[in-house]
């Protein structure tokens, strides 16, 4: 990661306490500017990153230096 992507680092490092208890049944994949992209083990899995994907990115946003996921 290069120098600029230090909130990239800073998430990667954070990124299990930030999924705490769910953090064997998702994956995150890929950063891609200011989308993750996470991978979970099945479609109910899905369905439960769904609903709770405001108060994810709300976590990621709060840990990193400056809030950058959308």
């Amino acid at each position: 990661l290069s120098h600029h992507n230090n909130w990239q680092l800073q998430l990667l490092q954070q990124w299990p306490s930030i999924v705490e208890s769910i953090k064997t049944r998702v994956h995150l994949l890929k950063i891609e500017n200011d989308t993750l992209t996470i991978g979970v083990q099945d479609s109910c899995w899905m369905q439960e990153l769904y609903l709770l994907s405001p108060l994810l990115i709300a976590t990621i946003n709060q840990k990193i230096d400056t809030p950058r996921i959308k």
